[in-house]
């Protein structure tokens, strides 16, 4: 599917067009638990397989590389085959868990998979910051965890308040989510405005639409209730999960040259 003329890439595009046309279709059609089913399904399967293809695609000979864009896609990979389990985790959840035990669980499961999602990316900034020297290294990791930990803070204060009837619980996970997402969406976007002239634009342009759609995800846990098991949850985590396949399978015709 990594082709050199990026034909796999313009597949994986227009699958996620014909998923989303589809389920909206049977939804307006009335066949509500048949859209339902179809993004159940196509939720944990498309990131586990664009996981397993971004491991084939970049980490053939290990999980640890000396360049940080491979390194990047590594993580990125790997995250897609731990927010696979937090899918199926929704699954079985929605089954035998109360609404709140489904946000809190899930969000749980989620974490370990988007920080290595940001790892990586903060990982190739900082690579990039060695060449262009925007701010001093030192101060990045320090800045970042303050943003993340105040960040949490103020919107998990301001989610109890605005939205009384969400579960604390729920809040107190989807709340870090949001602001973690939203911190590595905003250093995407950085990297892709530098390098908006370059073939690695296309692989960061997919990578930042992606986080954007996971960003309005994980806001969406934290203003109702769309962790329970939502259509549109799981039409959006299929979306984003399809772009982040699409941004390997670009980056990997960029390391080819």
């Amino acid at each position: 599917m990594s082709d050199g003329n990026g034909l796999g890439t313009l597949l994986v595009l227009v699958t996620g067009v014909i998923i989303a046309a589809l389920v909206l279709l049977l939804m307006t059609l009335g066949y509500g638990d048949t859209s339902q089913a179809i993004a159940l399904l196509f939720a944990p399967t498309s990131a586990l397989a664009f996981g397993l293809l971004g491991m084939n695609l970049f980490g053939r000979d290990g999980l640890v590389k000396t360049d940080r864009f491979v390194s990047m896609n590594v993580w990125l990979a790997l995250g897609l085959v731990i927010l696979t389990l937090a899918e199926i985790a929704g699954i079985v959840m929605a089954f035998v868990g109360s609404p709140d035990q489904v946000c809190f669980t899930v969000g749980l499961v989620q974490m370990p998979g988007l920080l290595l999602w940001g790892l990586g990316i903060i990982g190739y900034l900082k690579s990039v910051n060695q060449s262009l020297d925007l701010i001093e290294e030192e101060r990045l990791w320090p800045i970042l965890v303050f943003v993340a930990v105040m960040g949490s803070l103020i919107l998990v204060a301001v989610a109890i308040i605005m939205f009384p009837e969400r579960s604390p619980l729920a809040v107190l996970v989807s709340a870090p989510t949001v602001v973690w997402v939203g911190i590595i969406v905003s250093i995407t976007l950085g990297l892709l405005l530098y390098f908006r002239k370059g073939m690695i634009a296309r692989p960061l342009g997919l990578l930042f639409l992606a986080l954007v759609i996971y960003f309005i995800r994980s806001a969406l846990w934290v203003m109702s209730e769309y962790c329970q098991g939502d259509l549109l949850d799981d039409l959006l985590s299929i979306e984003s999960y399809l772009l982040i396949g699409a941004s390997l399978m670009e980056a990997a015709r960029f390391e080819r040259g």
